[in-house]
């Protein structure tokens, strides 16, 4: 196995491990509440990842598909009484069918108009989820959603309280994350960079780059929908100031300051990035502030972001090691 490999295992372990023992340790639900939503964000940060940190493609249309995701999960629970785990799954392939449309459109623009297709298309989303009143229940949200639970054959696997939710959001987060991972190192992973670093050149060797960032988009799409399920029925309520575009700046910040492409450097970033703001009690003005000066502090120190700072401090550590 190739060393970096075996190192972002190892390090996803230790991570894994520490998230799964800090409840038991710090007994303080709000702990627990913030751990959980820090969660909700990896899976938001590592898919926008495959978008922009993989593909290159500048979306702002990641909101909207945490969106999708939340109304689609929030209704099918409230008003047709599905089970969480259709829910979920329903949750993800809506948002997928919705990226699917936008890059579709957005792909026979420019490069450089693709942002702002995609932000088009997620302000359209926000004006239906305030003004189609009979479904989305309108400004006043939707209430009432109900906790996640699990029926195994005769088995019923309730998920109550906020400690029981978070172990299924640490569980499902796990698991994106690795499936994630999977497509980062597979054949698909490299044809993404040969794209996002010169599209011309990978066309030339055979690959068909519409296809493939079709495929990045969509699938990154659909782990925001997941991170979007989780999300309401989490906090059992749902409404459209939830998803403004902050929240994509937010997981746009994420994977530039962690390294695009990265993976240490995005989860660590995408954990740190929403848990120092709300222990700190930083407004969300304040926090976007505070965004830009740790932006601006990375385009000077570290360019290529925390990912990028990892590998030279493996580097020279390997050197010492060579050299003593």
């Amino acid at each position: 196995m190739p060393l970096n490999f075996l190192e972002d295992l190892k390090f996803y372990l230790i991570f894994l491990f520490i998230l799964s023992i800090l409840p038991m340790i710090i007994r303080i639900p709000y702990i627990v509440t913030v751990l959980a939503f820090s969660l909700m964000y990896v899976i938001l940060a590592m898919s926008y990842n495959l978008i922009l940190g993989y593909t290159g493609l500048f979306s702002l249309a990641h909101a909207a598909f945490f969106a999708v995701g939340a109304y689609t999960s929030a209704l099918l629970s409230v008003d047709l009484k599905v089970q969480f785990t259709p829910a979920l799954l329903l949750a993800g392939i809506s948002s997928m069918v919705v990226a699917y449309g936008i890059i579709k459109v957005a792909l026979k623009t420019s490069y450089h108009s693709f942002g702002l297709v995609t932000l088009a298309f997620s302000s359209i989303l926000a004006l239906v989820y305030k003004n189609w009143v009979e479904i989305t229940r309108g400004p006043m949200g939707i209430p009432g959603i109900p906790r996640p639970y699990l029926e195994l054959l005769s088995l019923r696997i309730e998920f109550f309280t906020d400690l029981q939710c978070y172990y299924l959001i640490l569980t499902i987060t796990a698991l994106s994350v690795w499936f994630l991972s999977k497509i980062f190192r597979s054949r698909i992973g490299r044809a993404l960079i040969a794209i996002r670093e010169n599209q011309v050149l990978a066309e030339s060797v055979g690959i068909n780059s519409k296809k493939y960032m079709t495929l990045a988009f969509v699938l990154g799409a659909f782990f925001a929908g997941i991170a979007g399920s989780l999300y309401v029925h989490y906090v059992r309520y749902v409404n459209p100031e939830s998803f403004s575009l902050s929240l994509t700046v937010t997981a746009i910040t994420m994977v530039i300051i962690g390294g695009q492409g990265g993976f240490k450097g995005v989860l660590i970033t995408a954990i740190a990035l929403y848990m120092i703001p709300e222990f700190l009690r930083i407004s969300p003005d304040w926090r976007d502030v505070l965004f830009g000066i740790v932006l601006l502090a990375c385009a000077r120190f570290f360019p290529e972001g925390i990912e990028g700072a990892f590998k030279l401090l493996f580097k020279r550590k390997s050197e010492v090691t060579e050299n003593a």
